[in-house]
């Protein structure tokens, strides 16, 4: 995305440069998700412990 190209206008760079940090930081805390007996779970690095 090249927000310069639209001549520097303040509000496009301004909200083109909020939107790419929230993508960045929506990227950081990105996790995997894992399925186990029929439940998703995200970001859990063990699945979950079956019940007896």
């Amino acid at each position: 995305m090249n927000l310069e190209s639209y001549g520097g206008h303040e509000t496009v760079l301004c909200e083109g440069y909020a939107l790419l940090d929230r993508c960045e930081s929506l990227r950081e805390g990105a996790g995997t998700a894992r399925t186990g007996e029929g439940v998703i779970t995200f970001g859990s690095p063990t699945p979950p412990a079956a019940t007896p």
